[in-house]
């Protein structure tokens, strides 16, 4: 099992919020499409107690609105919004990247080593696992963040994690489709950790950089292709159909 199947277990609103955000990035929910409690129960065979739960956890991430008294309804989510979460994240890890460059801790360098081996453990095989490789990411990153020193930095991370789409977006196996970007993606972040050890702040910020940015636009163009048009277009008026849209999931454990 992968590290990140080992997480700590999802509350079945979580699980819920989490199979609605896919439908939503995926497409197969559409912006304006409105999410009805109780279709949403039967499709998890849930009580509509959790499913209040989990629009909320969507609202926080930013990929509905709770209307009073009307519902809750599919935000639009743009190719240009799905960028703009990337810029930032760019942006404050390669800041953190060059600060912790500086003078790393012991605590630091295992922990990339940490994430490195998972890293290199889930590019192997003809199908690899891609959600695997992007956890493992996102926690090199917010290591580095954190490593940082500004608290600033820390909120805005946690933030971006917290209360938007990013926790759902991951998720998707949006790149490292094939061994070869796999295993680059493992070769450029070892890069990376030898920065950090030759305490060399400029070739750390540019090996996160390029890395990252690599993996934004491998992201976008997987989206591209994904979704019929583009990612979701002007958010139509809040009576657009009642609809729960896409295959019946199955029901969350729990």
């Amino acid at each position: 099992m992968n590290r990140a199947n080992r997480r700590a277990p999802r509350s079945i609103a979580e699980q819920i919020a989490d199979a609605c955000g896919l439908s939503i990035m995926e497409g197969r929910l559409r912006a304006g499409d409105r999410l009805i409690e109780q279709q949403v129960a039967e499709r998890f065979s849930v009580s509509r107690g959790p499913v209040r739960d989990a629009f909320h956890i969507l609202e926080r991430r930013r990929l509905v609105d709770i209307l009073p008294r009307r519902g809750a309804f599919v935000r639009s989510i743009t190719l240009e919004s799905v960028a703009d979460q990337y810029g930032v994240r760019i942006a404050l890890a390669t800041y953190a990247a060059g600060h912790a460059a500086r003078d790393p801790s012991p605590g630091l360098l295992a922990a990339l080593e940490r994430r490195l081996a998972e890293i290199r453990a889930a590019a192997e095989g003809p199908e690899g696992d891609p959600p695997a490789i992007a956890f493992a990411l996102g926690r090199a990153c917010h290591a580095l963040v954190r490593a940082g020193g500004n608290e600033l930095a820390e909120q805005i991370w946690a933030e971006l994690n917290d209360h938007s789409f990013w926790t759902t977006l991951w998720k998707i196996p949006l790149e490292g489709a094939t061994p070869e970007i796999r295993r680059r993606r493992a070769d450029q972040f070892a890069d990376t950790l030898a920065a950090l050890r030759a305490r060399r702040p400029d070739a750390a910020e540019r090996s996160v950089r390029l890395w990252m940015e690599e993996g934004r636009e491998g992201a976008l163009e997987a989206l591209r292709r994904m979704r019929p048009g583009p990612l979701a277009g002007p958010r139509p008026d809040a009576r657009a159909r009642p609809a729960l849209a896409g295959p019946r999931a199955p029901a969350p454990q729990g």
